[in-house]
């Protein structure tokens, strides 16, 4: 199956999303100054907040790799299949 240029355009922008979380949350918790958000059970919010951002960008990154891997902008991206057993 070919793919088109949309799809292309697609799994190149997903990815690029993804890294760019990836690269703001190291940014947020290792590299900016610190803006005194406070800490929670000793761990700095902005640190945590930073954590997160890469967590995040982890996740678009795999929903990038699904969305590649499945091939198709058909309406069966992002559906599941229920299989229930008839005992």
């Amino acid at each position: 199956m070919e793919k088109t240029p949309s799809f292309w355009f697609n799994v190149i922008f997903k990815t690029f999303a993804a890294l760019v979380y990836v690269g703001m949350g190291y940014y947020v918790s290792n590299g900016m100054e610190p803006i005194g958000l406070g800490s929670f059970n000793g761990l700095d919010m902005q640190v945590a907040l930073g954590y997160l951002f890469m967590v995040y960008g982890a996740f678009r990154l795999w929903r990038s790799w699904v969305y590649w891997k499945t091939g198709s902008d058909g309406a069966s991206y992002g559906t599941y299949d229920e299989h229930e057993d008839d005992d």
